[in-house]
């Protein structure tokens, strides 16, 4: 595969299936939130910039969510 915005749209899409998924979702997050600064560092990407990251898919995921049990 070489269209990177599509791999990017497949990335999200596992990260938020990953995310929503059991009491694995809620360790998965609880693990982002704890060690995003250790994350950060290990995949060389700026620590404001990942937590950005996480923010809005965790915003999203929650938006998701939500709707699905209305």
């Amino acid at each position: 595969m070489s269209d990177k915005e599509r791999m990017g749209e497949i990335a999200i899409k596992l990260l938020k299936y990953r995310l929503t998924r059991g009491t694995d979702g809620i360790r998965a997050n609880e693990f982002l939130v704890r060690n995003i600064e250790s994350i950060s560092k290990e995949m060389g990407i700026p620590i404001k910039e990942l937590k950005e990251f996480v923010a809005e898919i965790i915003s999203e995921v929650v938006d998701e969510q939500t709707k699905k049990k209305e």
